[in-house]
């Protein structure tokens, strides 16, 4: 069985100074919530085999600080495309997934990623406000099956619940 993790960036900071917005910071709130969520993660899961990260700054800034509250040691890839991606890119990426890997994770922005978290579990709704991680489990072991509808909603973690 295949695994997919989704989460967003956490909150960012819109009064800071930054050069567009693809430069914009997480701020102290944002912090906070991707620490605690990763220190919240290090309970029941271990380290996903491949993380898929937009590159902006906020994304980047919520892995380091979720991967450093949780230990991980994940492989990961800082995507350009994750950034302004479409939720057909993010299956497609998915898709092409070296079958040896079992758990991924996508960091990305809103509303792709709860498109994404909806179509995968069948169109049900998911509310995914800043740094929410969502665990689904995909309904075979070859990632190429990714689709709508292929797969189960077995997490859905709310920052905010975590303070």
């Amino acid at each position: 069985m295949k695994t997919i993790y989704l989460m967003r960036h956490a909150k960012s900071d819109w009064d800071a100074d930054y050069s567009g917005d693809f430069n914009r910071p997480l701020n102290n709130r944002g912090k906070s919530s991707a620490t605690k969520m990763g220190t919240h993660l290090v309970d029941f899961m271990s380290a996903p085999d491949l993380v898929l990260c937009s590159s902006s700054l906020r994304t980047r800034q919520t892995y380091t600080l979720l991967s450093a509250a949780a230990n991980w040691e994940s492989d990961i890839e800082f995507d350009d495309e994750l950034y302004l991606s479409t939720p057909m890119y993010v299956f497609e990426q998915l898709q092409n997934l070296d079958q040896a890997l079992n758990k991924v994770l996508v960091i990305g922005h809103q509303p792709t990623t709860g498109i994404i978290a909806s179509s995968l579990i069948g169109g049900k709704l998911v509310d995914v406000p800043t740094a929410t991680f969502i665990e689904i489990e995909h309904n075979s072991d070859n990632w190429s099956d990714v689709g709508i509808g292929t797969g189960q909603l077995s997490r859905h973690i709310l920052a905010r619940s975590l303070d």
